[in-house]
């Protein structure tokens, strides 16, 4: 725990370190991948949300909204942890 709170302590320091990671963060968000997997088909981006499910060539959006309320629990989750929380 004590490492990650001096990682985070050294990004502040450098404000040209934050700017870069933030860059790097929009470009990784940007990029998307489809996947077909029968008659399912999952768009999902580089910072983890789902663009677009269809099945059977019907967009889904309440299972793309049921995905990204997964992984924004998930994500809750593990920030807790790496905070010390339980």
């Amino acid at each position: 725990m004590f490492k990650q709170l001096k990682g985070i302590k050294e990004l502040v320091k450098s404000p040209s370190a934050v700017k870069d990671a933030i860059q790097m963060q929009r470009k990784l968000a940007a990029e998307e991948v489809t996947i077909d997997h029968g008659e399912i088909e999952i768009t999902m981006r580089g910072d983890f949300k789902v663009k677009q499910v269809k099945m059977a060539g019907e967009i889904r959006n309440d299972l793309r909204d049921a995905f990204n309320r997964a992984v924004r629990e998930i994500q809750q989750v593990m920030a807790q942890k790496m905070m010390g929380g339980s």
